[in-house]
């Protein structure tokens, strides 16, 4: 076995240099353009699409080559057990990738460690590491691609992006799926590496991982078919919901202006002064605001999934990163790159031998802009000059902030949990001293539901305009004017409920009725791994009053259906018990996608009886 290794080690070890020759050139290429550890998207986007998409090309090409004619043959029959040849082959192939994953991150990172000033965290090691094991996922996905005989083996490449979607809340939660999708993937490849590779896979347990994995990209495949079989040929003929939206409905207040839509939503309102309101938002002033939920930043997460590299005062050649290790931010001068200070949450230090477990940051803040730090309890001013620091503002007792300060072009806006907090944008940048908000709003329901709020200055303050899809409830909109007044009141001039009929429920809750259990595992699991993000529903809202009776009736009866339509495509196929039973059970679970997954990995032809 060691030395079928060591061969196929050798067949790739020339390209092996050249691709860390390669990868590292590019690195110092990107080092030269921008800080290194600065988390571009562009940046992390080649990498990923570099070093996730060769190692699953590579499993691809490594199985096609072994499969040749003959080439399979000769290898088969070695002197060795099955499993022991794909042992070897994969071992030489994982090393090959963990060369060119490991060495020039390595090098990189290490020589910003040891020779310059820049702060380079634990988190920055472990990042190797995740991409090491999302490369060994990759490249298992392309070996299964190829040696097993179903036609879908590659949609289970989605179950990555699910991976590197989100960004954990613990280190356990960063690495742990991970463990679990590379085991899953390599017992797939250990079954499917066998002689005769035009043989389906037969055993349940094999079965059920390999739906399991291959669900997701099912669904995702009928959610883009909709487009196709609806939403083409309505827009073609010019029927199209979207473009039709019908009066009274929450769709056609999109159809209004920017300054006439208060109007449409206060057309029903009781209240004496709705007309003027309505024509005053017409002359006014007209910005917007973002309720939505950010996860703020958590000890030792990736650092691709920073929003902000560093804080960089204008003017004094200062670079200030928050270190993870040391819960601080640690300034050096941007061009001797000595260090220069420390900043705790009690404000400036000189060195780190000054600091103690008092100064350091409870929360990893967000950087933001030159001179602001936020966490989810305090924003902080910076005055980099003086070397000075403050608590700038603070949510009420009993809220926290869920999102990033925003500036903008009249006012500064902080969102909480329960409230907008509106601030004087010259005062708040130029004065050094804590700041009140001059218009404090009460969110009229849970920010969740709405995602942006428009704003019409008024002589006296602020119209608000709150809407959004799931206002009153899921998919129950709705929208409100609120008269925010100087001093931190505020008044509800009127509330207003849509109904939603855009597009069939069989369309807007495709994703649910396709795959119930789908839809609930992937939520499930992404709230698990992620819970600040709004996006991933917990199992309590899907459960809950989220879809009307109806949605759960249909989805279920497809389910009835697809069970059926799998027993009998198995019985169709002479399937033997076992696995009849399984793809049953499957069709019974997944709906439709389990019963496009026995398509998929079921022989088209009927197989004749021994």
């Amino acid at each position: 076995m060691f030395e079928l290794y060591k061969a196929e080690f050798a067949r790739y070890r020339v390209w092996a240099l050249c691709a860390v020759v390669a990868v590292l050139a590019f690195y110092g290429f990107l080092a030269k353009l921008k800080p290194f550890f600065e988390a571009d998207a562009l940046q992390i986007s080649a990498m990923n699409i570099g070093l996730v998409g060769g190692s699953f090309g590579f499993g691809i090409v490594q199985m096609i080559l072994h499969k040749r004619i003959n080439h399979w043959t000769y290898l088969i029959h070695r002197p060795l057990e099955v499993h022991k040849i794909f042992i070897a082959l994969a071992g030489a192939a994982l090393t090959i990738i963990s060369i060119v994953v490991v060495v020039p991150l390595l090098i990189m990172t290490s020589g910003f460690d040891a020779f310059t000033a820049e702060t380079v965290d634990m988190r920055h090691y472990a990042y190797i590491l995740q991409l090491l094991l999302t490369c060994f996922a990759a490249y298992a996905v392309g070996t299964f691609s190829v040696l097993n005989a179903s036609k879908g083996a590659f949609l289970i490449i989605l179950m990555i992006a699910a991976y590197l979607m989100p960004n954990p809340e613990t280190d356990f939660k960063q690495f742990f799926p991970a463990i679990i999708i590379l085991a899953g993937l390599f017992l797939l490849n250990f079954n499917s590496f066998k002689a005769d590779l035009t043989a389906h896979t037969k055993e349940p347990w094999a079965i059920f991982l390999q739906v399991s994995g291959m669900a997701l990209g099912i669904v995702m495949a009928i959610m883009a078919s909709s487009t196709v079989f609806y939403h083409l040929p309505l827009f073609i003929t010019g029927q199209h919901p979207d473009d039709n939206p019908y009066d009274g409905s929450f769709s056609y207040m999109y159809e209004y202006e920017m300054g006439e839509r208060p109007a449409y939503v206060l057309r029903n309102s009781t209240h004496p002064s709705a007309d003027i309101y309505a024509k005053q938002a017409e002359l006014a002033d007209q910005e917007f605001f973002s309720l939505n939920q950010w996860t703020f930043p958590r000890q030792g997460q990736m650092y691709v999934k920073d929003k902000q590299y560093a804080l960089q005062p204008r003017g004094l050649n200062q670079i200030w990163q928050f270190s993870h290790d040391a819960m601080l931010l640690i300034g050096r001068n941007n061009k001797t790159d000595e260090i220069i200070g420390v900043i705790g949450q009690n404000g400036f230090l000189d060195n780190m031998d000054a600091v103690t477990e008092a100064d350091r940051f409870k929360e990893v803040p967000f950087m933001i802009g030159e001179t602001f730090l936020e966490t989810t309890s305090h924003l902080y001013h910076v005055n980099f000059a003086d070397r000075e620091m403050l608590v700038k503002h603070q949510p009420d007792a009993g809220e926290e902030y869920i999102g990033r300060l925003q500036i903008n072009e009249d006012y500064i806006v902080i969102v909480s949990d329960k409230k907008s907090y509106l601030f004087d944008k010259v005062a708040f940048i130029d004065e050094f001293e804590a700041a009140e908000a001059e218009y404090v709003v009460e969110h009229p329901t849970r920010p969740e539901a709405m995602a942006w709020v428009a704003t019409y200055r008024l002589a006296d303050g602020y119209m608000m305009l709150f809407s959004g899809n799931d206002y009153f409830a899921n998919n129950k909109p709705g929208a409100s004017i609120v008269h925010a007044k100087l001093g931190g009141s505020s008044e509800l001039i009127h509330e207003e409920q849509y109904a939603y009929k855009r597009h069939p429920f069989w369309i807007q809750h495709l994703e649910f009725i396709a795959s119930p259990a789908n839809y609930i595992l992937k939520n499930v699991y992404l709230h698990y791994i992620e819970p600040s993000e709004t996006r991933n529903i917990p199992f309590k809202d899907i459960t809950g009053n989220r879809y009307d009776t109806h949605v759960w009736i249909f989805a279920g009866f497809l389910q009835v259906l697809t069970a059926l339509l799998a027993f009998l495509w198995s019985r169709s196929r002479k399937l033997g018990k076992a696995q009849t039973f399984t793809w049953t059970v499957m069709g019974a679970i997944y709906g439709l996608p389990g019963f496009i997954a026995l398509v998929l990995m079921s022989p088209w032809k009927r197989e004749a009886k021994a």
